[in-house]
């Protein structure tokens, strides 16, 4: 007795292979990247607002209360940290760098996170500072020693700024932050738009990218 198989034609063979190509890519995603977001769908720039007890809340973050560590949980782990001084070998700030980061897997942008330090604490981590980078403009970029870097994680956040990409007009701005309350133009030449009741500065630079300043 003879059994006959039957063929299938070339293209079911082409489905299966297509179908089961998808079903492992999607598992590979789930298994290789997780969402490891904590954010929130109201932690978007223009739902800034003071909260009952005077604090900015901004990017599902609390000024001067949440720190770099918690920016880590909702923006990944990618990030640098730098303490600035000024061509007189002065120390400035702490700033910690989210060089490309997502907010709720929409909004593309860079954050700077200025840390709340005294001048005490800022001299203490520029004397041990490991190493120091001088720019074109003279300004100082110190690398923090391995001590303070770790330590700069529970500090709390004074001034979040935020660098949208792709660039935003000033009609999608005032579509969403609405008309500035009024608007000033420095001694550098760079127009700002301030917004006091969400504790905010937008500044137009030359390259047309809008800086969005919260907590001065």
């Amino acid at each position: 007795m003879t059994t006959e198989i039957k063929k299938r034609p070339l293209f079911y063979w082409g489905w299966v292979t297509l179908v089961i190509g998808i079903i492992v890519s999607a598992m590979s995603i789930l298994l290789v990247n997780p969402p490891e977001t904590e954010q929130t769908a109201n932690a978007l720039p223009w739902e800034a607002k003071i909260n009952d007890v005077g604090q900015l809340e901004v990017l599902g973050l609390t000024l001067g209360k949440s720190t770099t560590r918690d920016a880590m949980a909702l923006y990944g782990k990618e990030i640098q940290v730098t303490l600035f001084a000024n061509n007189q070998n002065q120390p400035i700030s702490v700033e910690s760098f989210f060089e490309d980061m997502y907010i709720g897997y929409t909004l593309r942008g860079r954050l700077v996170l200025t840390l709340d330090l005294t001048d005490a604490q800022l001299n203490a981590m520029m004397d041990v500072g490991a190493r120091v980078k001088i720019t074109e403009s003279g300004t100082r970029e110190v690398s923090l020693s391995h001590d303070d870097s770790g330590r700069t994680l529970d500090i709390p956040i004074r001034v979040l700024t935020y660098i949208p990409y792709p660039r935003l007009d000033e009609k999608a701005l005032k579509s969403r932050f609405g008309e500035p309350d009024f608007e000033t133009t420095g001694d550098d030449g760079i127009k700002r738009w301030h917004y006091p009741s969400r504790k905010l500065i937008i500044l137009f630079n030359d390259t047309e990218h809008k800086t969005l300043q919260f907590g001065e």
